[in-house]
């Protein structure tokens, strides 16, 4: 179905970069439903997911401003979504030496156990992607070039 059907408007855009943006910010909200959906499930918000999988990624325990800087969506309340992570034992922070007033941020086992159990449904949402392989690659460089 095309965008004009999906948001049920029956004049063309008038400029093909206003369908465009239109079309991306309603794929996100699509991909973004379908995610939210998955890990409600499981007591996650996709930010507190996106946290996770940054903190379990890195080799190294990681600063509150490292994490906020490789989130997919920047925020201003990463300092919160790192608390709840803790209160859920997904995460823990320990005090720096160097400096007492910040902390470093690693994933436990429970939060690893978890990441682990989303792994099946993980899947079930790659499948909102139905795009072949070579389709996948042309979307991903147009939307390098986008962003470039």
């Amino acid at each position: 179905m095309d965008i004009l059907s999906e948001i049920k408007q029956k004049t063309p855009f008038a400029d093909k970069r206003d369908e465009v943006i239109v079309n991306l910010r309603f794929t996100v909200n699509f991909i973004s439903k379908h995610y939210a959906n998955g890990f409600k499930k499981y007591g996650l918000t996709s930010q507190q997911y996106n946290i996770l999988r940054i903190v379990n990624g890195s080799k190294a325990p990681l600063s509150t401003h490292q994490i906020s800087d490789r989130m997919i969506e920047s925020m201003s309340d990463v300092p919160r979504l790192i608390n709840r992570l803790v209160n859920k034992k997904l995460i823990e922070k320990i005090q720096r030496k160097d400096d007492k007033r910040k902390v470093n941020i690693t994933i436990t086992k429970q939060g690893k156990k978890l990441l682990s159990e989303l792994s099946n449904v993980l899947d079930q949402l790659r499948d909102v992607i139905n795009l072949n392989e070579k389709e996948m690659k042309t979307l991903t460089k147009l939307l390098d070039k986008l962003r470039g």
